[in-house]
């Protein structure tokens, strides 16, 4: 197992795994803080917080052992820790599942889905089958396909080279939507510099994931590439994305996943 590949890409620095491990440290260990979105999915409602995690890699015994900070229902903060678990092949390039369900263990049955090269995580406890908390990393979508729309005349460009990144704010109710390799045309030709990103977007978690909307967004690239009608379903518990949105009077829509289309959901 190879050590975990960050995306260069702007926000990725602040959201995805950074390393916090000492030089003492053994080679084959490796230790992060993570930013963690998580809800717990009630019967009637769902809660939403923002916390930290630890996570705990060991690359020669291929194991994983998570500590989870989030807020309860009365919104009080509280720990939750997993055993150590195994890694094992989820049939995706360095993407790996892992699980634990030991009669004994505090967190209830667990499971997950880790990206070695994305850092992208998600994983769901259970201890409270009423009311599970699925956790996940800032919501980052590498395997997609986006099909631009000429309304004019049904012309199409397919694009399967953007990624998406939505970067949660800390209370679940706007994000910011970060696209690399974004093309706005229907030739296929990338922004300069590669990437675009967009704030304020209002976000409505879901007893599936989540749904990102905004009737209008500007660009932080020089005011350019305005869109509009923007409307993203993050389901499948946040790990599947599909969604359109307009952009110079061009059609965009998107699909696509955290995880390779290969890796079981």
């Amino acid at each position: 197992m190879k050590q975990l590949f960050i995306y260069a890409f702007a926000v990725m620095a602040l959201t995805m795994l950074t390393a916090c491990g000492n030089e003492d440290e053994p080679v084959n260990k490796q230790t992060f803080n993570v930013t963690i979105n998580a809800r717990i999915i009630g019967e009637d409602n769902i809660i939403f917080s923002q916390g930290k995690a630890y996570v705990e890699l060991d690359n020669i015994a291929k194991t994983i052992k998570i500590t989870t900070d989030y807020k309860t229902p009365d919104g009080q903060s509280t720990t939750i820790a997993t055993p150590e678990m195994k890694l094992t092949s989820a049939g995706g390039y360095e993407v790996y599942s892992f699980s634990d369900h030991s009669a004994t263990s505090s967190t209830g049955p667990v499971e997950g889905t880790i990206d070695m090269n994305s850092g992208m995580m998600w994983y769901k406890f259970t201890f409270d089958a009423s009311a599970p908390i699925v956790c996940t990393t800032q919501l980052l979508y590498s395997y997609m396909k986006t099909i631009i729309i000429n309304p004019d005349n049904n012309f199409q460009y397919t694009n399967e080279q953007s990624q998406y990144l939505f970067t949660l704010d800390s209370d679940g109710k706007t994000c910011s939507m970060q696209i690399s390799n974004f093309t706005p045309n229907i030739a296929g030709n990338v922004i300069p510099g590669g990437t675009i990103k967009y704030n304020s977007l209002a976000v409505t978690p879901t007893a599936t994931g989540y749904t990102i909307t905004a009737d209008k967004a500007e660009s932080s690239y020089m005011g350019t590439y305005t869109i509009t009608g923007l409307h993203v379903n993050l389901d499948g518990q946040g790990r599947l994305i599909d969604g359109q949105f307009k952009c110079a009077d061009l059609d965009f829509v998107i699909t696509g996943s955290m995880f390779p289309q290969q890796v079981n959901y």
